[in-house]
């Protein structure tokens, strides 16, 4: 229990001090952006195996091109359907429609189709889980997408795992992507998350994520700051 103490106030204290610094060293980078990244979703339970998913979200981009400026770039709307297997792994499949044109009549809007499978353990208060998911994007040139996230979330204080707990979630996700006639591509996402618990059926996230794209081509870096609502039914 010592150990676990010791590994959560490094990682609450060191994590912070590095993605500070981190941020400073890629803004100086060329192909760098900072993208504000609002959303709300719903989940809804039942007594079966069977668990729902809505979410809303929109994408500014403030930071690009070597200056601050707020640019909407899209609205995504989606809808995930989960079956649980067991009682730590599930099965599940999604559709997204991402709002792209009504900011930009040069771009597309794109529609998605995700298959996935999770697994996770819970550990006291710690939870670990893996994911993998399948994606077809719909636009002008089709395009295919693997996805593989690992993902781990705690309180802070141990012994706060009800109401106004506070949780830190940490998580890295690896993505390959390929189409018609575009070389494949691979990318990076790492990211560290504040959840607050505010009731048994609301819980508030501010999120900070670095999203490293397009290596195989033109790198990019993406600073993403999310902060959302969930609501479980």
């Amino acid at each position: 229990m010592k150990r676990t103490n010791k590994i959560i106030t490094f990682i609450k204290f060191f994590l912070p001090l590095l993605l500070f610094f981190n941020f400073f060293h890629v803004k100086g980078q060329d192909n760098f952006y900072v993208v504000l990244n609002p959303t709300f979703a719903v989940g809804i339970s039942n007594e079966t195996r069977w668990y729902f998913h809505f979410g809303i979200d929109n994408q500014d981009l403030i930071y690009g091109d070597d200056q601050w400026i707020l640019t909407p770039k899209q609205i995504s709307v989606s809808a995930f359907g989960n079956y649980l297997i067991g009682t730590n792994s599930f099965f599940g499949l999604g559709l997204e429609y991402k709002s792209r044109n009504i900011f930009d009549e040069k771009i597309k809007d794109e529609q998605k189709i995700t298959l996935q499978y999770g697994v996770f353990k819970k550990y006291k208060v710690f939870k670990i889980e893996n994911r993998f998911r399948f994606e077809e994007h719909l636009k002008v040139e089709n395009s295919y997408r693997t996805r593989y996230r690992f993902q781990m979330e705690f309180p802070l204080v141990q012994s706060q795992i009800y109401k106004n707990s506070i949780f830190l979630i940490l998580n890295t996700e690896v993505l390959w992507a390929i189409s018609k006639n575009i070389s494949p591509n691979f990318g990076v996402w790492t990211g560290s998350s504040l959840a607050y618990k505010i009731s048994d059926h609301l819980r508030a996230t501010f999120c900070i994520q670095y999203r490293y794209e397009n290596y195989t081509h033109i790198p990019i870096t993406k600073f993403f700051i999310q902060n959302g609502m969930s609501l479980s039914l």
